[in-house]
């Protein structure tokens, strides 16, 4: 059975994925009205907001699941926002403990080491 933690966070990318086909059905529309400003709205809120959202949940799930980072980004062009995935796996790791959680911190910096 997944863990409660897990699945809350599929949940998260899932809905990250959902926003985004929803902004970019709605940049569509938009076009054919010729609503520039709302356009450019849409599409900066979906490629500045949840764009790296997504990007930083997918990391954190890969994290937790225990792949290798080279694996989920071969050749990104920027930096993870590393500050971002550390508070969701501090809020998505079934550490319960102080320890656990010092331990799930010394592997997240190896795991950055290794990017």
């Amino acid at each position: 059975m997944a863990k409660p933690e897990l699945t809350q966070l599929r949940i998260k990318i899932r809905s990250l994925a959902d926003e985004a086909r929803v902004i970019r059905s709605e940049e569509r529309k938009a076009k054919t009205n010729r609503q520039t400003a709302l356009v450019n709205s849409l599409c900066l809120h979906r490629t500045k907001v949840v764009r790296p959202e997504a990007r930083c949940a997918l990391l954190c799930y890969a994290f937790l699941r225990g792949m290798p980072y080279e694996r989920v980004e071969q050749m990104p062009k920027t930096r993870p926002d590393w500050r971002r995935i550390r508070k969701m796996i501090e809020r998505f790791s079934d550490a319960s403990s102080e320890l656990e959680l010092l331990d799930v911190k010394t592997r997240l910096e190896m795991w950055i080491d290794g990017a």
